[in-house]
């Protein structure tokens, strides 16, 4: 079923379901559609890759860009450790 088609499928019951992430979940208001239960399966690993034109990174201030690089490198780490170390469910 196309995405476009969920939230009114779910709201007449065509479908009683979908499978997304959370942030999808909160996002489209599905609890507004009858989905009234959530599974939290840890099946899928969602990146969250952090993107910039590289136009305005190169317009940057040098001290900005090593901030950026040096933070997103930081954060990058501290994401993976929790990835690893965060309680399954299941």
């Amino acid at each position: 079923m196309a995405w476009g088609e969920v939230f009114v499928a779910m709201q007449q019951g065509v479908i009683d379901g979908q499978e997304n992430p959370i942030a999808v979940y909160y996002t489209s208001k599905l609890w507004d559609a009858k989905q009234s239960n959530l599974s939290l399966t840890s099946h899928v690993y969602s990146p969250a890759p952090i993107l910039m034109s590289k136009k305005i990174f190169d317009a940057m201030p040098k001290e900005d860009q090593k901030l950026f690089v040096e933070t997103a490198l930081e954060v990058a780490k501290f994401q993976r450790k929790i990835n690893r170390t965060r309680k399954r469910i299941g």
